[in-house]
């Protein structure tokens, strides 16, 4: 396949794989350490794939997860830039292997939009397919949704407090515009419903949200379930919240309370 066109622009040195991948023109160059994916979890966002990270790290694995994009200098440049290239119909290759080194599983969005890439990359992996009842499912969906617009909303004035707020704008907008053909709510539960019985055909096997420790543990195989209580995270909008409270904070600190310390 074709590498990224060169014309790509990306700012020189922002991520040092991604330039070498530009100037040499292929994205498809060597890896000697080509990650071993063994889960690939297929469910949409607002289905407890927060919640089956956290499981399935406690139980030996290492998860790339939506948050793992904001996690590493340079990765949420490399989504935001593939992603406004495909909107704009052109063709890009994606070197996952880049974007999963140290992890063998990944989750969640903008992820689940790229399966059959993923499949034919990793097709030994499992697939670990999140579920809900469509109505709850839609409800923290669409709560997610219109959090995110507030802070789009407001981007001028919160982008002080986070580097990568753009970054972060575009790949959600990616997601929302390509998951769904449209944000009404029949649409979005068509095109959940129609996902899962997509997934469920391909052989994914399916964990329901409440099945705990139990739907993961028969999952992945593992005979003797932990005795910690399964973790419940990531309720409703929370990661949004959390995302711009933390950046504020440090903002707060690096402007404010650390200068003022240092003049008394």
């Amino acid at each position: 396949s074709s590498g990224i066109n060169a014309e790509w622009p990306l700012r020189p040195g922002a991520c040092p794989r991604v330039s070498s991948m530009i100037e040499k023109g292929d994205a498809g160059l060597p890896n000697p350490s080509q990650p071993n994916i063994r889960i690939i979890g297929v469910g949409y966002a607002r289905t407890g794939t927060y919640s089956l990270k956290v499981a399935l790290n406690f139980l030996g694995y290492k998860c790339y997860h939506f948050e793992d994009i904001f996690l590493h200098e340079g990765h949420s440049r490399y989504w935001a830039r593939l992603l406004e290239h495909l909107q704009k119909g052109e063709k890009v290759t994606i070197d996952w292997d880049y974007l999963f080194q140290g992890y063998d599983a990944v989750l969640d969005f903008p992820h689940v939009l790229f399966l059959d890439e993923l499949r034919v990359r990793y097709p030994k992996a499992t697939l670990l397919l999140t579920s809900r009842d469509a109505d709850t499912w839609l409800a923290s969906m669409k709560l997610l949704i219109g959090t995110g617009e507030g802070l789009r909303r407001h981007r001028s004035i919160l982008r002080y407090f986070s580097s990568n707020l753009d970054d972060f704008l575009t790949i959600t907008k990616y997601i929302n515009t390509t998951a769904f053909p449209s944000l009404t709510d029949t649409d979005m539960v068509a095109a959940y419903e129609r996902h899962n019985a997509e997934m469920r055909a391909a052989g994914a096997t399916e964990i329901t949200m409440g099945s705990g420790w139990r739907g993961v543990c028969d999952a992945v195989g593992v005979r003797t379930h932990p005795s910690v209580p399964y973790p419940q995270l990531n309720s409703h909008a929370g990661v949004l919240k959390t995302y711009v409270v933390k950046r504020f904070l440090r903002s707060l600190i690096l402007w404010y309370v650390l200068p003022t310390a240092t003049l008394r």
